[in-house]
């Protein structure tokens, strides 16, 4: 089963990201790019260029799992200090559940 605790550690893949990648060029970016082991149990963020759609990957009791989410209306807020773009860094360490940090635009229903 998937949870999410504040007692995991998160990292923000600063990039946009392609959301057509999947669990395989996922854990590429988290390896190479990243610097990160994926089969560490941290949970890795990716959110594309327009912002409305995130991906959490995370790997847990001998498998990965990805979880995806579709704005309907509104962007996720990035964290202060990290710009969506190429031109960032590659990484950023969060401490926090994203539900807390990256949140939806007013008038989402925060799901």
């Amino acid at each position: 089963m998937f949870s999410l605790s504040s007692s995991l550690r998160y990292y923000l893949y600063s990039h946009p990201t392609d959301m057509r990648k999947s669990f395989d060029s996922l854990c590429h970016l988290v390896s190479t790019v990243m610097m990160r082991n994926p089969l560490s149990g941290e949970v890795f963020i990716f959110i594309n260029r327009p912002r409305n759609r995130m991906k959490l990957l995370r790997w847990d009791n001998g498998g990965f799992v990805l979880y995806y989410k579709r704005l309907e209306s509104g962007t996720f807020e990035l964290p202060s200090g990290v710009i969506n773009t190429p031109e960032k860094g590659r990484k950023q360490k969060r401490s926090c559940p994203p539900g807390t940090s990256l949140t939806s635009s007013p008038g989402d229903c925060g799901d």
